[in-house]
């Protein structure tokens, strides 16, 4: 249940009183008073700027990551193709078409989202539905980027994957061991085990 804050000073981390011991695995929010935490056992917890009080999500399955669009909306992915929606004050299961993991989640908004996981799994949600999408890959996806610019997927064995808003491209990342998290900022960066930190350079 370990949550840490960035000091005001900028130079350290306080620990924050989560109220649970459960290990929280997904981090998301759409301001500094609405931030949402997820993880074992269906674990939620929120912080509205104060305090984490935990919320009730209906189910025990294990939760991996979130996606906070605005307030009071989240979008938490788990094991077993398990997807949460909160909307409305409250926790409803949607159905993913999968019974696979899904490690990763991130949108442009309410009603353009990705969530990826295991075998390849890469799902877009419309607004209506979650939608399979084709790639030629059993990789596992750890990781989820998503921008205006175009969308990115990282996980094992060093694949990186990128949607341009028309078709799915797999790059070269030249590293061989898992990737964990990306971030698409003015540049393309990557992480990884073993300290691995890897930056995109597009080719002149």
């Amino acid at each position: 249940g370990t949550i840490l804050r960035l000091a005001p000073t900028g130079d350290r981390f306080i620990a924050e009183t989560s109220g649970t011991t459960r290990p929280l695995f997904g981090l998301s929010g759409s301001g500094l008073r609405d931030l949402w935490a997820v993880g074992e056992a269906g674990t939620a917890l929120h912080y509205d700027g104060k305090a984490w009080t935990a919320v009730a999500t209906g189910t025990e399955s294990l939760l991996l990551a979130a996606y906070a669009p605005q307030p009071d909306t989240l979008f938490a992915v788990g094991a077993k193709g398990t997807i949460l929606r909160r909307a409305g004050g409250r926790f409803t299961a949607l159905e993913s078409g999968t019974d696979k993991s899904l490690y990763a989640v991130a949108g442009l908004s309410s009603n353009t989202i990705w969530a990826a996981g295991e075998q390849g799994v890469v799902l877009r949600w419309d607004g209506v539905r979650w939608l399979a999408q084709e790639l030629s890959t059993r990789a596992v996806f750890f990781g989820i980027s998503a921008t205006g610019n175009g969308t990115w997927l990282v996980g094992s064995s060093g694949v990186v994957v990128g949607w341009d808003g028309i078709r799915w491209t797999r790059y070269d990342s030249r590293v061989g061991a898992d990737l964990r998290a990306v971030l698409l900022g003015s540049s393309l960066w990557a992480v990884g085990l073993n300290g691995l930190i890897l930056q995109y350079q597009p080719s002149p």
